[in-house]
């Protein structure tokens, strides 16, 4: 750090952060006293530190700030908002102040565009995400214009994703759409062979990952193959990256950091293209394809989740394969893996995958999330396929609960033989996926393998393929005592949320009991009692029609042992 002396920064660095925080947290407070009592001693601080204590903060904390130059915020709550979500420690368990407020007080201060889009990115991560919907909305409102044709690009994607993450689907679609347009402006004319790079949020989960599936499939559908795709990524680091290096096999290639250059300016030559270095920098932004929008040409843009709905719909009208299949060497090592884990050779298995808060600790500790559910529950689905003549093996990481020792099934999550490889692989020999709304579960779905969701969440954004079953996790409305009906869930909103902190008032949210996993998993092994027809037909129809109405859409079936339970 060139501001401080690196001896004063163990010295004294953690003491002055302290003290920051605490007179941060003072101007936070709901009682006025203690407002009043801190304010002249936060205004003081900021005057000596300035720009500096954030610098600190930041250092100390490993965040980074987007602005090297001094962010001047005159409203105390505005200033302590930022110093507090530069050390990830802000807690608006107190917080005084409503959004439309908060709104007002934005508006007031008029910050500088590029210090409101720093302000954002900070309460984001920080865990205040309505806040930083609120900044990141005004900015795109009072300020887009004043920001680089770049930034307000990604601008338009992070408001969408404040707006997904909030439940807010339809807000979140139209965010993404003008994007897609600002976007297309950028490029100008489009014909032709065109050069397309894939966006860092392709790599951030293994479920994004997944999603190229849908990318590839939107490529073989609509560019005609035209299309030339990188992506600069070191898959050493990448979740999931043996199912990145089938997904190269589909059409992408995988180059260096320092590559990019060099390569976009062959294939620009080839084409009679401008060089890299004759794009300007929001030509060459443009020229990502970004994780969660898509362009069609119809010049319609949609958000990933009703994009990868088009698509599969597109693809499974037009009968193709899976457009990932396991090879004759996958088919090897397969059985190579399982008789490793102790199956007999031709044993049947159902893979087993309940989503857990560990695997991404530190966002579900900012957001808790509602796709969560509870491994015990499945105890006796475990149970019944062992009985039933079949094995199940439980996928997942260590930070997972450990399943008790039960014969016929194997606790893989903690075996010391899970290797990038298996984790993918096993899932592709298994009868079908028991499993719930995770960035994994998406893995079996592309390959063609039957996936059972239980405990599903949102039920307004299902998992593609429509051969899966789904039976959602249900709303209890507290005071009237009664679950809620799909029209009330879906006209309430509730939806589309995925996070604790956006359930309402007065709303219960109820995970599917064990005999309802029971009744799943013997409907998904064919030994359930038969509901009629014409009653599955009814709910399910009804299902469709209030999802598109309220701006959702169907991909799996409505489980017939949930249609029964509950209707």
């Amino acid at each position: 750090m060139r501001f401080i002396p690196k001896v004063i920064v163990p010295l004294f660095g953690q003491l002055t952060i302290n003290i920051l925080q605490l007179l941060a947290k003072s101007q936070l407070s709901a009682n006025p006293l203690i407002r009043s009592c801190g304010y002249p001693f936060f205004k003081l601080a900021n005057i000596l530190l300035g720009r500096n204590g954030q610098r600190l903060i930041a250092h100390v904390s490993q965040r980074k700030l987007l602005h090297k130059r001094r962010t001047h915020i005159k409203n105390p709550i505005l200033s302590s908002l930022f110093t507090l979500g530069v050390a990830n420690s802000l807690d608006l368990s107190a917080f005084h102040v409503k959004p439309s407020e908060f709104r007002s007080l934005l508006i007031i201060e008029n910050l500088d565009a590029d210090h409101q889009y720093e302000l954002a990115h900070q309460l984001f991560q920080a865990g205040c995400l309505v806040l930083a919907c609120e900044v990141f909305e005004d900015l795109v409102v009072r300020s887009s214009n004043k920001l680089l044709l770049d930034r307000r690009l990604q601008l338009l994607r992070d408001t969408g994703i404040a707006h997904f993450l909030l439940g807010k689907i339809e807000q979140a679609n139209v965010y993404w759409a003008n994007a897609g347009r600002l976007r297309r402006f950028i490029l100008g004319d489009n014909t032709g062979p065109i050069y397309r790079i894939l966006g860092n949020s392709w790599f951030m989960a293994i479920g994004h990952v997944a999603m190229l599936d849908f990318y590839m499939k939107y490529n073989q559908l609509y560019r005609a193959g035209q299309v030339r795709i990188v992506a600069q990524q070191d898959l050493s680091n990448v979740p999931g990256n043996y199912l990145c290096e089938r997904l190269a096999q589909t059409g992408i290639v995988f180059i260096e950091q320092d590559q990019l250059n060099c390569d976009y300016n062959k294939w620009a030559k080839k084409h009679g293209k401008r060089s890299w270095s004759q794009l300007t920098k929001a030509e060459g932004s443009a020229h990502i394809d970004d994780f969660w929008e898509f362009e069609f040409p119809d010049g319609e843009v949609w958000g990933y989740t009703h994009a990868a709905d088009k698509i599969q719909k597109e693809w499974e009208q037009q009968q193709r394969p899976p457009l990932l299949t396991v090879t004759e060497g996958e088919k090897l090592f397969l059985d190579s893996a399982l008789r490793m884990l102790g199956l007999p050779d031709n044993a049947w298995y159902v893979c087993l995958h309940v989503r857990e808060p560990g695997f991404h600790k530190n966002w579900n500790s900012l957001y808790p999330s509602m796709r969560d559910a509870n491994i015990d529950d499945y105890l006796p689905a475990i149970k019944l396929i062992v009985e039933s003549g079949g094995w199940v093996i439980r996928m997942g990481d260590p930070s997972m609960k450990p399943l008790p020792s039960m014969e016929g099934m194997i606790d893989y999550a903690h075996s010391n033989l899970k290797t990038p490889k298996a984790d993918i692989l096993i899932t592709l020999g298994c009868r079908f996926l028991l499993g719930t709304n995770s960035g994994f579960a998406t893995i079996p779905a592309i390959y063609g393998v039957r996936c059972i969701f239980s405990n599903w969440l949102p039920i307004g954004l299902p998992l593609w393929p429509s051969q899966d079953l789904m039976c959602p996790k249900m709303f209890w409305d507290i005071k009237l005592e009664r679950y809620l009906t799909l029209e009330e869930v879906f006209s309430s909103k509730l939806a589309f949320i995925q996070n604790y902190s956006d359930l309402p008032e007065g709303i219960a949210l109820h995970d599917n009991t064990p005999e309802e996993i029971l009744a799943l998993t013997e409907e998904a092994l064919g030994m359930a009692p038969e509901v009629s027809d014409e009653k599955l037909s009814e709910v399910r129809t009804r299902y469709r029609q209030i999802a598109k109405q309220h701006n959702g859409y169907v991909g799996s079936t409505l489980a017939a042992s949930f249609i029964k339970s509950h209707y």
